[in-house]
């Protein structure tokens, strides 16, 4: 979070955009008691690698907790950032990890939020991806959604 805030102090001073991403993993509770907490932890290590390989090194990813991750993107508009979580949701979806000869598929809904001059925290922001990620949850997992004021 100390990060997290110095990244957004920085985009607030020089009125840079700053998106953030709210990642949660789809149907995860069915995953761990179907096929066990260790194969849960195997796909979340997974979805971990992908969304590494997958943000820029300046770009911060954290696991909030559970089956939920963030990704708070400097001098990336919520557009660049749909273009991002669009493609991560489509590289999850290919992804499967192997339980006694059976295949695990996941998928995975993210909420972004862009950082807007009447937003005064990472909380605040965090709050904004919190209730995009719900709207994509509802409408159909699997997906990214832009939070809308």
């Amino acid at each position: 979070m100390e990060s997290s805030e110095k990244l957004f102090e920085i985009a607030h001073r020089y009125d840079q955009p700053l998106s953030f991403l709210m990642i949660d993993v789809d149907d995860f509770k069915i995953i761990n008691d179907t096929y066990g907490h260790d194969y849960g932890d195997k796909v979340l290590v997974l979805i971990a690698e992908i969304l590494e390989s997958n943000i820029r090194h300046a770009d911060i990813l954290a696991r909030l907790g559970g089956e939920e991750f963030a990704i708070l993107m400097s001098n990336t508009d919520k557009e660049e950032a749909y273009v991002i979580a669009e493609r991560i949701t489509e590289i999850m979806k290919q992804q499967e990890v192997n339980c006694y000869g059976r295949s695990i598929k996941f998928s995975v809904s993210i909420g972004i939020a862009q950082k807007e001059q009447e937003t005064n925290t990472v909380s605040e922001l965090m709050v904004f991806a919190d209730k995009a990620l719900y709207q994509v949850k509802n409408k159909g997992k699997g997906h990214a959604f832009i939070y809308k004021h």
